[in-house]
């Protein structure tokens, strides 16, 4: 049996009023965080459920992505950030099963340099696989072994299958370099889009570089085993959900905590940025994508990502 969100007890029920996509590697955390400071957004702690990539159709979980919008407050919107919506190569069905729980939710999905944010999600599967104790691959591997990583960075293709079930009114698309140039004109768009008040104090900040993936799974990892410890269950029965949100986000994934386990494991040997002849095969490659992206978008895109 299939259940729904709509299906549940009504203390059950709540789902997403707005969902930021991805696009993985572009800013999505920092973004994360800035929505998180309005007093009307409640966003989900873990950041990224993947309910409806990964766990949509299993029982197991329907209860589990709704109790994670029960501490939000009657007059917040709910929302989460989960970037596997945005990669159609892995999970193609995410906007049909979006649309089949909430056909009025939002779409937000920010965009970042696609040959740049392609050479990230290549340090990013490298170092999970130097963190599992496998060796990292060549670029020209990586791709073949993992065709998401230049799946991601075709931003319109990402988009055009949302525009099959969602209104355009119901997509907002922003640049990470909108943020850089001026957060609060960008940020005031956001909040416009989702109908709440501007925030005259917004402040840009910048989060997970590719480095830091390993210590973020091995604090998640050591937070999980310690919440399934009989002390674990224990305490969970006298801490508030709010309290434990705080200690995950402000202990847990501290920049100390994460940076003391990144050293724990290691990372791959793999420079920050590609060789100018890979650089130059990129720019080839998503060129007549970043066009087709232009003329959805109605304007031009930054001239940067042409070199």
């Amino acid at each position: 049996m299939n259940t729904s969100l709509a299906e549940l007890p009504i203390q059950w029920s709540k789902k997403p009023d707005f969902v930021l996509i991805g696009a993985m590697k572009a800013g999505t955390t920092s973004l994360y965080r800035m929505l998180d400071t309005h007093p009307d957004l409640f966003l989900t702690q873990p950041k990224e459920p993947e309910y409806f990539s990964q766990k949509f159709g299993d029982d197991g979980f329907y209860s589990w992505y709704s109790s994670l919008f029960l501490d939000a407050k009657p007059n917040q919107l709910c929302g989460e950030c989960s970037t596997g919506y945005s990669r159609a190569c892995v999970y193609k069905e995410v906007p049909e099963r979006l649309h089949q729980e909430n056909p009025d939710v939002r779409i937000l999905y920010l965009l970042r340099h696609p040959a740049e944010r392609c050479w990230s999600h290549y340090l990013h599967r490298m170092n999970e696989r130097v963190a599992a104790g496998s060796k990292s691959l060549p670029f020209e591997e990586a791709i073949k072994e993992y065709p998401e990583i230049l799946d991601a960075s075709l931003f319109f293709k990402q988009i055009d299958r949302y525009t099959n079930f969602f209104p355009r009114s119901q997509i907002h698309v922003l640049l990470f370099e909108d943020l850089l140039q001026d957060v609060h004109i960008a940020m005031e768009k956001i909040f416009n889009f989702l109908g709440v008040s501007r925030m005259v104090d917004v402040k840009m900040e910048h989060a997970n570089p590719a480095g830091d993936l390993t210590g973020r799974r091995e604090m998640r990892s050591i937070w999980e085993k310690a919440k399934s410890t009989n002390a674990g269950k224990l305490a969970k029965n006298f801490i508030p959900k709010s309290l434990a949100r705080l200690v995950y986000s402000n202990v847990i994934m501290s920049r100390p905590a994460i940076y003391l386990a990144k050293n724990m494991r290691g990372t791959a040997d793999i420079p920050g940025k590609p060789d100018q002849k890979t650089r130059q095969f990129l720019l080839e490659y998503f060129q007549s994508a970043n066009l087709e992206l232009e003329k959805w978008l109605g304007r031009e895109l930054p001239d940067s990502w042409n070199r």
